[in-house]
């Protein structure tokens, strides 16, 4: 199924071109963006196609024009209102997606029943889980370059599962929603997950990523069948091609969720604490499956490094590696030489 149109109409040229532009370029919501600076135009193209959004600058908001579309009608407003359906077009066109993908994700009269977001035509996505048994080994740093690098080639998420990933005091961000609002929408049955989830993407150095779980216990709380609905929304109703999951600590993150990687790099340290804990790990019997219960697939005596192995990458990382501190440490990352061994990475696995 193709993907769902987003039609803009603003004859002020020089806005909808770069709009579409931007939109199109970061290529990280379920629409594909058409922009018009003429009536004329955009009446041809809706005799032919039935746009989700029409997306209109209120200058240019007929009522004729409010009759050509089944889809919802969002206005581009001059200045700030607290009228529904409405979105002030002076600002970032980042916020400007945001507020769109807010509205279109709430029920709205005027959307047909039973309209789905459907499914988007693409390359399949791979999900890269970065994990380690052990502390302090530049997990989380090294998540970050590949996340970035990564995002060069194609779009790429990032979910940071950490009880303390610090991601509000690195990057000197406040937050509204996070991923316990995304788990939440996916509880309530959310008809529009993609769009709903789209609301609360951030971005750094290219890389976007749902700002991580403010409180431990909403991480404990969330089952394995929610996270795997997270990554079926974000591999299957988005445009991501790569979805990049930093493990938190086993086992308020189930070992279940490993078992959703194509790709598993695990960061170790180089003493006898980190490989001890390491080799047992991987030694233990797995036991994947929910409630406790193994898949007939996987004997009871099959080990984690015999169920993962094949996509299992270990790695050895140097501290002195990484970027020297400041307030940009995450965007500084891809240009240190934890990014140039990222960048290796990605090229020996083909991601």
């Amino acid at each position: 199924m193709r993907r769902q149109i987003l039609a803009m109409m603003d004859s002020e040229t020089g806005y909808a071109v770069s709009f579409m532009e931007y939109a199109n370029r970061r290529n990280r919501i379920p629409f594909e963006i058409r922009a018009f600076t003429d009536a004329a135009q955009l009446r041809i193209f809706l005799l032919r196609h039935r746009p989700a959004i029409l997306l209109v600058a209120e200058k240019d908001l007929t009522e004729e024009l409010e009759k050509w579309t089944d889809g919802m009608l969002i206005r581009l407003t001059g200045s700030r209102t607290e009228e529904e359906n409405c979105v002030f077009k002076y600002q970032a066109a980042s916020s400007v997606i945001r507020e769109v993908m807010r509205i279109y994700g709430g029920e709205d009269p005027r959307t047909p029943c039973g309209q789905g977001e459907g499914k988007i035509l693409k390359r399949s996505a791979k999900v890269i889980g970065v994990f380690s048994p052990v502390g302090r080994c530049m997990k989380t740093a090294f998540a970050v370059s590949l996340g970035q690098c990564l995002a060069r080639k194609k779009p790429t998420i990032l979910l940071n599962l950490e009880c303390g990933s610090a991601f509000s005091e690195i990057l000197h961000e406040e937050y509204e929603q996070d991923l316990g609002d995304a788990i939440y929408y996916l509880r309530s049955g959310e008809k529009k997950p993609a769009a709903k989830l789209m609301t609360m993407v951030r971005s750094v150095g290219g890389l976007d990523y749902i700002p991580p779980f403010r409180s431990p216990g909403e991480l404990f709380l969330t089952k394995d069948e929610e996270w795997e609905r997270l990554i079926t929304v974000l591999t299957g109703a988005s445009s991501y091609e790569a979805v990049l999951i930093d493990f938190g600590i086993l086992p308020l993150v189930s070992p279940n969720l490993l078992e959703l990687c194509d790709l598993i790099y695990m960061p170790e340290r180089r003493d006898y604490m980190a490989d001890v804990k390491i080799r047992a790990f991987l030694e233990q019997p797995c036991r994947i499956g929910g409630d406790g219960e193994e898949k007939p697939e996987a004997p009871a005596d099959m080990t984690i490094e015999e169920r993962i192995g094949e996509r299992l990458r270990r790695l050895r990382l140097n501290d002195r590696s990484l970027p020297s501190g400041g307030d940009r440490w995450f965007e500084s990352m891809p240009y240190s030489r934890l990014g140039s061994y990222a960048e290796e990475c990605i090229a020996r696995d083909e991601l």
